[in-house]
This record gives structure tokens, C-alpha cells and sequence, in this order.
């Protein structure tokens, strides 16, 4: 939980830098983009070297966060915090997207079908597993770069004979992000989507 808990405030920390930007919501986008690309590009790097493990990752982040806290001048930063207003239409639809997305995985009601059964009526049901066989794959191959140190290159599902995973980047992103939160690939993966939904809508909103 402490491991979670530091993550979170490391993915967290360059946003501080949103004080700088007259568009604010422009600054989030720019920063989040940058955020995906340094987080991948880290992924990549240290997986290519054998060397992705907790430590190295974690090391990595606390250096860039370093470095953003100096870039700061907290006088300024609380200033430009008294400025802000609050977006309450966007905070509406934050709690809408958490609650709905949330329920897919955590409190679903409705139809569902299974290996057994067609169509099954089901109410309040938690089911913390992926529901799709590309989600499945992918829970699989994050595992087996947390496990090796490795690009996803390898099949875990076969012996870890090699083949051509033309998705590696996302697989090699998602488990970067996944051991830097010290999150379990198979009953967290869920939660990556949740979040990864609501920020994609997030990002229309600011265009709309």
C-alpha cells in the first residue's frame, strides 16, 4: 500500500507544473503527454537493457520529480492556486465516468454471458478479472515483463518462445506503470481501464 501510495504521488508531481500555463487545461494535456512518453520511454530503455525492475523505476521517478520540485517557484505556485476556479461541470463528470465505469467491473447488473450459458442475468456482481481475451493477453505479457526484466517479446503463454508483438510499447508502458504503483497485472488491470477511460474523456471534454 505505501509502494501505491508513493507511486501515486510521483505520476502526480509534474502536474504541479499545470501553475505555468495561462490554459491550464492545455497544460494538463501537455504534461500528460509528456508524462506517457517519458513513462514509456523508460519502460522501453530498461526493459531493452534487462535492468526494469522496482528499484531502477523507482529511482528514475524520484530523480525527474526531484527535478520538477526545483523547477518551481512556490510562491508564484500558490498565487496562481488561489486563482484557479473550480470546473464543477467537470467535476460532475468525473464522478459520473468513475461511477459508471466502476460498475462494469464492481457493482454490474444486467446480462453477462459465460462458457456455460449464453446469457446469464446477474445483479451486483464483482468480478475483478479482465472480461476480454485481448485484456487477458495483455495481463499475461505485463507479467512477463515484471517477471524477466524484458520486452514483452515473449509468449508467456507458450513456453516464453519469442514472437512478434506488434503491441509491445502499450504492454511495455502498462507494466512500468503497473510496478511503479506496485499493483497486481491480474486484479488491477481493471483499474488501469477505469482510469485510462475516464482520462480519454477528460481530454474530449477539454477539446469540446
Amino acid at each position: 500500500m505505501l509502494k501505491t501510495i508513493l507511486g501515486v504521488i510521483l505520476l502526480l508531481i509534474p502536474f504541479l507544473l499545470i501553475y505555468k500555463f495561462k490554459d491550464k487545461k492545455l497544460g494538463f494535456a501537455y504534461i500528460l503527454s509528456f508524462l506517457i512518453a517519458f513513462h514509456l520511454a523508460v519502460a522501453v530503455v530498461t526493459q531493452t537493457f534487462g535492468i526494469f525492475n522496482y528499484v531502477i523505476i523507482f529511482i528514475i521517478n524520484i530523480i525527474v520529480c526531484f527535478l520538477v520540485l526545483t523547477k518551481i517557484n512556490f510562491k508564484s505556485f500558490f498565487e496562481e492556486l488561489k486563482k484557479i476556479k473550480i470546473d464543477y461541470v467537470l467535476v460532475f463528470i468525473i464522478i459520473i465516468l468513475f461511477i459508471e465505469l466502476f460498475s462494469v467491473h464492481y457493482k454490474y447488473t444486467g446480462k453477462i454471458t459465460t462458457a456455460v450459458e449464453n446469457y446469464k442475468e446477474v445483479k451486483n456482481m464483482k468480478y475483478v478479472y479482465p472480461y476480454f481475451s485481448d485484456e487477458w493477453s495483455a495481463v499475461a505479457l505485463i507479467k512477463y515483463s515484471i517477471n524477466t526484466g524484458k520486452l514483452p517479446l515473449g509468449n508467456p503463454l507458450w513456453y516464453n518462445s519469442y514472437f512478434s508483438n506488434f503491441e509491445f510499447t502499450f504492454h511495455s508502458f502498462a507494466s512500468e506503470i503497473i510496478i511503479l504503483l506496485d499493483l497486481n497485472p491480474l486484479t488491477h488491470y481493471i483499474i488501469l481501464t477505469i482510469f485510462s477511460g475516464i482520462l480519454i474523456c477528460i481530454l474530449i471534454y477539454f477539446i469540446l
